[in-house]
């Protein structure tokens, strides 16, 4: 009986989970690869990935099944907590919003690191990646797999740009369609979060909130920004201010108050908030 090498063994395995439909991490590291460019201890590594996930997905399908059973919430109680995701992107936001140095930012540059900072920021968090068929442009998938700067076929577009971040997260009001996939999502103008700041504003987002400044006439963003602390300055009796301070890359900056920002803007002009839990 021949034997076979460890490459020729691993080729069918290979386009297994090249093409297969539940393996899309592994499909979009193995891209545009073939199996004579991987090594065979990378080759291995992959096999043994796909065997643990595959594992880790039957032990998670069980769970679903049987919290559903028992009427609870699979995606709430399988998530990171709401209250270490936002101490979690709170802490990276005011570690790395310095964009002076992009070599002390654990990310890659790219040509808009303000939409770039605020990914890293929720990723941080605890918002898992959606590296989904590897494709960059795609709507669907937001990914940075890379430490090079301007890598872009290992960035998505939904990572970096500010109109794809809204198609992904939000709805773009000039794109073919968009997703939602925020948990909140909400449009308004300046002038009315300044008028329902209290209800609208400052009680419905949080340390982890991301939200864009747009253009008045074509409502297209333009800047991305992320809030990254909350809280009530009281007078004697009463409160005087709720804030909610804000941090941005391009230019690189934090402890901004957002209604002081609002209050620099034009009434006509778009916001658009993002929330995740």
């Amino acid at each position: 009986m021949l034997k076979t090498t460890p490459k020729e063994h691993l080729k069918h395995n290979y386009n297994t989970l090249k093409n297969a439909e539940t393996d899309e991490l592994l499909r979009g590291l193995l891209l545009d690869k073939e199996p004579q460019d991987i090594s065979d201890e990378t080759l291995e590594k992959l096999e043994e990935k796909r065997k643990r996930d595959l594992e880790k997905r039957d032990k998670l399908d069980d769970l679903e099944e049987k919290l559903r059973e028992e009427g609870k919430d699979y995606e709430l109680l399988t998530q990171v907590p709401e209250e270490e995701f936002r101490a979690n992107a709170a802490e990276y936001a005011e570690n790395y919003w310095d964009d002076s140095d992009y070599d002390d930012i654990p990310y890659p540059a790219v040509e808009l690191n303000c939409t770039n900072f605020t990914s890293q920021v929720i990723h941080e968090g605890g918002i898992e990646q959606k590296p989904g068929n590897g494709d960059p442009d795609e709507i669907r998938n937001w990914f940075c797999n890379t430490d090079i700067d301007y890598d872009y076929d290992n960035i998505s577009m939904t990572w970096r740009h500010t109109d794809s971040w809204l198609a992904h997260w939000g709805e773009h009001p000039n794109l073919p369609y968009s997703l939602n996939e925020a948990e909140v999502f909400k449009k308004t103008t300046v002038e009315e979060a300044k008028y329902n700041w209290k209800e609208e504003i400052y009680d419905e987002f949080d340390k982890g909130s991301v939200f864009q400044l747009a253009h008045s006439n074509s409502e297209e963003p333009w800047h991305n920004m992320v809030i990254h602390d909350k809280y009530i300055n009281w007078g004697w009796f009463a409160p005087l201010e709720h804030v909610l301070e804000y941090a941005q890359h391009e230019p690189g900056d934090y402890e901004q108050d957002l209604m002081d920002l609002l209050l620099r803007r034009g009434d006509n002009e778009v916001l658009y908030f993002f929330d995740f839990y």
